[in-house]
């Protein structure tokens, strides 16, 4: 009898174990990020594109795919804002997981950042007296790169992770500014058992990581510093139940929103990783998709105290707006599209000797996606298909 007690116990406990298994699995993972999946004849299929950060010249970075005898490789576009004119800048082999991955490295070099198979390409471009468009290009190699599926780099700190282990995994490839100023003696290469589910930021001014792990049925948010100290204590979660994060402009913070009691969405922002940070819960939007099942998106602009963050949100028949708020400044509508989706960028540009923030969104309709850039007040600047 207590044989037959035991087995039903056990396989009792065990099914239990599988349906929260599942029910934890069910929710994070049906979350959908805003992205760009754009087929075009010239370019391939279009992964990511985003304001290029580190040229006054405006225009914009495009990672793309094209196959060539069954191998993807990656190419590396500048698209001319001025003239719509287009120039491929780099071709690699396609990292499986990572062909999207795009960033700057502004402050120590004037590099575009992007993953290939083995590790990370740092692509400089250089404009001629004439012009013309040059560009060189280096590849890092990065030890058990090829797994990874989630990545940041700033200022020479490379943290990354992989769905196949537990670990998130460190390499500092080039001491940075504020290195010179901090007794930071940690290893260069490191590996730390968080068990992550994504990196969301790397801070090289705090020396802090941010990333994701999963909790029973949420997804938190949680910091270390690069040495893998803790930053908050016990190592608690600083945000719960996130469903988007990223970096702010500057790489100091984080912005994201966060699935609140009443099941809507708080936009929050974290501008100083340290324990005593400053937390701005920005806005509470409805827990709605956009056409094609993405969260909604957001994007920021910092310099100091100063900052201006947009984002998207979409009531039940999909329909879009795109909201700002300032520093001192109140949330207001900058536009409604009914074909809005997808992800959202801004940068300040100058236009015809103007410093303007420009923002660009994603429209569909009739089965095709336009690139679309206005400015703060919803004025349209340009249209662009590809």
């Amino acid at each position: 009898m207590k044989k037959h007690s035991f087995l039903i116990t056990f396989t009792l406990l065990l099914c239990l174990t599988f349906l929260s298994y599942s029910y934890q699995k069910e929710n994070y993972e049906n979350v959908t990020k805003p992205h760009v999946n754009i087929e075009s004849k010239n370019l391939g299929k279009i992964n990511n594109i985003d304001f290029c950060k580190t040229y006054e010249n405006p225009c914009l970075v495009i990672t793309s795919i094209k196959y060539e005898d069954y191998t993807p490789y990656s190419y590396l576009y500048l698209l001319d804002l001025e003239t719509e004119q287009i120039t491929e800048i780099n071709k690699y082999k396609s990292h499986k997981y990572l062909s999207d991955f795009l960033t700057f490295d502004s402050f120590s070099s004037d590099d575009i950042v992007t993953a290939y198979e083995d590790g990370i390409v740092k692509t400089e471009v250089k404009y001629d007296e004439d012009g013309s468009i040059n560009f060189d290009s280096q590849e890092l190699d990065i030890f058990k790169f090829e797994d990874t599926d989630s990545v940041d780099f700033k200022n020479g700190a490379l943290f990354f992770s992989s769905k196949n282990d537990n670990l998130i995994y460190k390499q500092i490839l080039h001491n940075d500014f504020f290195s010179s100023f901090t007794n930071d003696n940690a290893p260069k290469h490191q590996t730390f058992y968080r068990n992550p589910n994504y990196i969301v930021n790397v801070n090289s001014l705090d020396g802090c990581l941010s990333y994701t792990k999963v909790n029973k049925d949420r997804l938190d948010l949680y910091r270390m510093y690069y040495s893998g100290e803790y930053v908050d204590k016990f190592n608690a979660p600083l945000i719960k139940n996130v469903v988007n994060a990223k970096g702010i402009h500057n790489g100091y913070g984080f912005i994201g929103m966060n699935v609140n009691s009443e099941s809507n969405l708080d936009i929050f922002m974290i501008r100083n990783q340290s324990e005593n940070q400053d937390n701005y819960k920005i806005d509470t939007i409805n827990y709605n998709t956009d056409m094609f099942g993405s969260v909604p998106s957001i994007d920021s602009l910092t310099f100091n105290e100063d900052y201006t963050l947009v984002y998207t949100s979409y009531d039940k028949s999909h329909k879009g707006k795109i909201k700002s708020i300032g520093y001192n400044k109140g949330i207001k509508t900058v536009l409604e599209d009914e074909n809005l989706y997808g992800p959202i960028r801004i940068e300040d540009y100058k236009i015809n000797d103007k410093k303007i923030k420009s923002i660009m969104y994603f429209t569909y309709e009739n089965g095709s996606t336009k690139i679309n850039i206005c400015d703060i007040n919803g004025n349209k600047i340009k249209s662009i298909s590809l």
